[in-house]
């Protein structure tokens, strides 16, 4: 991410995850928060979103190589799909 200069990531679209906002054109919601803050703690100034329907986010992500992350609540299907949820409690990598 730092190489390329950004974080991209793909969402639906959908309020209250990630979505432009109509009256200031800017990237908002929860999800596009938590973007902004992973994006500030790597020291990356520039975040992208790649719009798709919420059904293909998963494959999206991993079959684009320019696509980091994946927004609209699909941080804890991807902890669990890598096994890393069980119980309340996130593995220690």
């Amino acid at each position: 991410m730092k190489e390329k200069g950004g974080l991209t990531f793909v969402s639906a679209d959908a309020l209250p995850f990630a979505y432009i906002n109509p009256e200031t054109k800017k990237l908002s919601g929860i999800d596009a928060d938590i973007m902004a803050e992973i994006a500030k703690q790597l020291g990356i100034n520039k975040i992208e979103q790649k719009k798709i329907k919420f059904a293909v986010l998963l494959n999206q992500l991993n079959t684009d190589n320019s696509i980091d992350l994946a927004a609209d609540g699909t941080l804890y299907a991807i902890l669990v799909e890598n096994g890393l949820y069980k119980s309340n409690t996130v593995k220690n990598q």
